[in-house]
């Protein structure tokens, strides 16, 4: 897409349109989330983050800034989440309630910047909008947006999806300014947690669709296409390096030091394959959530070799219809890419495909969803609305 074709996307949105689709997002989130100011605080590691961490209960201060800076003790570095803590200590003290809201009003924030980022791609208001809302409303989120502790996880989104933002605005001015901000985006939110480490891989899914700077069709000449695309991406991918090797060394020597050895390399592939598919049925069915997944007793094969061929069975369709339905292919590649440091096939957490690494990871899937919907309604002759 061109700088020109964008400006004429965006133009065709009425202001009216996206400020009234950004109020009913504030509508869908208080019918679900509002209800969180009269919830407590968990037992669930709600302790060790605020009641019971003497440094955190201090709030803001010089103390609480070497803390922040300087803490490793959840098996985490993210100083940002910390210091979000501390502060929401000095302003509501032991009200959780007051935590739990800045935890939906920055869900919320997602949800905006999830419009605005698909209508300034799209210009669309009708499918943006719905996008917008699946990702607001689907219950899978309940766990990164109710549970005080998972701070971690509405903070890094929102740069992650600011610093993507950014990015597509600065692709059409090439504009120094909007380069460093989207790199200052990208640095707070590898302070809010490490879990940024996809997004240079996912910026340039986004050079595919829906910038359209990088065309997937050739495969054979594709890597040589793509290497300008990436050197651009350079400062993105060397805070991806440093907070990735940062995060390595804390998880390995920490808590969860051991657990990637006590499973084989045909195993961690079988249970990535039984990990996507069961993000696949829950985004689909989200019954019978839970904050803790553990992994199966034993991997039955059949299991496996379903799981896997549920995930051919999309990723074929998406490479074959590259040129004629790219969103297919760039949406179902943003699930993979997102979900992959969580999938078993890298990730050294005992805890099995949880929620929360779904949070983002949706996104694409929602994209795959509306995407088909209206391709759907326009070759059945449908209004798009239906």
């Amino acid at each position: 897409m061109s700088p020109r074709s964008e400006e004429l996307a965006n133009d065709r949105v009425p202001r009216r349109a996206l400020a009234a689709a950004g109020l009913a997002l504030a509508v869908l989130a208080a019918v679900v989330y509002a209800q969180t100011g009269a919830f407590a605080f968990l037992d669930y590691d709600d302790p060790l983050v605020v009641t019971g961490n003497e440094v955190v209960q201090k709030g803001l201060g010089g103390e609480s800034l070497r803390f922040a800076f300087q803490d490793t003790r959840m098996n985490l570095y993210h100083p940002l989440t910390w210091l979000s803590h501390m502060a929401d200590v000095s302003l509501f003290g032991d009200w959780a309630g007051g935590h739990h809201l800045v935890n939906a009003a920055l869900h919320l924030a997602n949800g905006l910047l999830v419009l605005l980022l698909a209508v300034r791609v799209g210009g669309r208001p009708a499918p943006s909008f719905v996008v917008a809302a699946l990702f607001v409303v689907h219950p899978m989120h309940v766990e990164s947006v109710a549970w005080i502790s998972e701070r971690k996880d509405v903070l890094s989104t929102f740069f992650y999806l600011l610093t993507v933002l950014l990015y597509v605005r600065w692709t059409a001015s090439r504009s120094r300014t909007l380069y460093g901000a989207a790199l200052l985006s990208c640095l707070l939110g590898f302070l809010s947690k490490p879990g940024l480490m996809t997004l240079p891989f996912a910026l340039l899914l986004l050079d595919c669709w829906p910038l359209r700077r990088l065309d997937p069709g050739d495969l054979r000449t594709l890597p040589r296409r793509i290497l300008p695309l990436a050197l651009e991406k350079a400062p993105f991918f060397l805070l991806a390096a440093v907070f990735m090797a940062v995060a390595w060394r804390i998880q390995s020597t920490g808590a969860h030091a051991g657990v990637a050895d006590m499973t084989s390399f045909p195993e961690r592939l079988a249970l990535t394959g039984l990990g996507y598919a069961s993000w696949l049925l829950r985004t689909v069915w989200p019954a019978g959530l839970s904050a803790f997944y553990p992994h199966p007793a034993t991997i039955a094969p059949a299991a496996v070799a379903a799981s896997w061929a549920v995930l051919l069975a999309i990723s074929f369709p998406a490479l074959l219809l590259r040129r004629r339905a790219p969103w297919f292919l760039a949406g179902w590649g943003w699930f993979l890419l997102l979900l992959l440091p969580a999938s078993g096939l890298v990730t050294i957490s005992d805890n099995f495909a949880p929620d929360r690494y779904a949070y983002l990871a949706h996104l694409g899937l929602f994209v795959v969803i509306v995407g088909g919907a209206v391709a759907l309604t326009g070759r059945l002759r449908l209004p798009t609305a239906v």
